[in-house]
């Protein structure tokens, strides 16, 4: 899959993010005006199926992060607290390969 020179995934991954300043939701709709302040609208529809996969992948991961916190918030013990505990509870619902980033949402977030 090509990138053109003036669109780089990193950035439009970043302005997904960025979406949530202002929006409570992302969609093609609301990530194209941020778009638009960087790149040619010619240069944005030659490549929305490339958009559209970031714009996946930023609220899967959103999903996944609010999944995760909810899971924790329902633990009711604070990770300072018991960081053993609080792991053993959210390894319930995870599987070994995704518990990194359980801890790291958590700890970013708590």
């Amino acid at each position: 899959v090509h990138w053109a020179a003036s669109i780089n995934k990193d950035a439009v991954l970043a302005t997904c993010w960025n979406v949530f300043e202002t929006q409570d939701t992302l969609s093609y709709e609301t990530l194209l005006p941020l778009l638009k302040e960087e790149y040619s609208l010619e240069d944005i529809t030659a490549f929305q199926p490339h958009i559209d996969a970031c714009i996946l992948e930023v609220n899967q991961q959103l999903a996944f992060r609010n999944y995760v916190l909810d899971l924790y918030r329902s633990v009711g013990i604070p990770l300072q607290q018991d960081k053993a505990a609080v792991m053993r509870a959210m390894s319930k619902h995870f599987g070994r390969r995704d518990m990194k980033k359980v801890h790291a949402i958590i700890a970013a977030h708590a």
